[in-house]
């Protein structure tokens, strides 16, 4: 945390984007996440849009280095989640005691082709997460991505015609 807070001064906080990749090889829906259990993402430029800016960060993260431009659909804002101090909490509100929340994370639901490839570096290991294994197990994925089932429910996801 101290690269959060040696920043803090100049930029006045952290806008991060973390992307919620949908995809369907069986019927259910599993949510791709880095061995060390984070959403594709990062921090936005300062004055980056976001949609580019995530786009970008889905590039650097999961894109293809053959030269094959990646067509990333970002379908909707699904949450955001607050980090009130240098410490590493985040909360999907901003306290009552906060004026200046330290960190944004907007979580934002991209749709991906029905095929895909990755290019993932070797010291990484993308793993495909199920819903039904995120949903109430704060204690394995932590409390941002253990709301993710129910955070998507509002969505009525379509896979081969079967709602």
């Amino acid at each position: 945390m101290a690269t959060m807070a040696d920043g803090w001064p100049s930029a006045g906080g952290t806008a991060l984007r973390s992307s919620i990749p949908t995809q369907a090889p069986n019927p259910l829906p599993t949510i791709p996440l880095h061995r060390s259990i984070n959403l594709p993402g990062g921090e936005l430029e300062v004055g980056e849009e976001e949609t580019e800016g995530m786009k970008r960060l889905l590039d650097l993260t999961l894109g293809r280095t053959d030269g094959v431009k990646n067509e990333w659909k970002i379908e909707d804002e699904v949450g955001n989640w607050w980090r009130p101090n240098f410490d590493p909490p985040r909360y999907p509100y901003i306290p009552a005691h906060v004026t200046k929340p330290k960190e944004h994370t907007k979580l934002l639901l991209v749709q991906m082709p029905e095929k895909a490839m990755f290019a993932v570096p070797k010291n990484y290991k993308l793993v495909a997460a199920p819903l039904f294994e995120l949903y109430d197990n704060a204690a394995a994925y932590g409390p941002l991505i253990a709301s993710l089932p129910m955070a998507l429910s509002r969505f009525n996801f379509i896979y081969n015609g079967v709602v």
